[in-house]
């Protein structure tokens, strides 16, 4: 979002910079997000994805990937 509204200044489309008024998320410095998935939560998503269509075939290799 910061980055279109830079263009958009910079492009003279935005009269004003709003840049700096995009807050990003919150987060506590001690928090980090998780590494990864547990695996029952991983089979869970693979389970639950349509492998009978071609869309489905895709997705479902793509989160297979992911997962290793």
């Amino acid at each position: 979002m910061r980055a279109l509204l830079r263009f958009l200044h910079a492009s003279g489309r935005l009269r004003f910079d709003l840049a700096a008024s995009v807050v990003g998320p919150g987060l506590k410095p001690d928090r980090n997000p998780p590494k990864a998935l547990p695996w029952s939560q991983v089979r869970k998503i693979l389970r639950a994805v349509d492998r009978g269509t071609r869309m489905g075939l895709r997705d479902y290799s793509i989160l297979l990937l992911m997962s290793l």
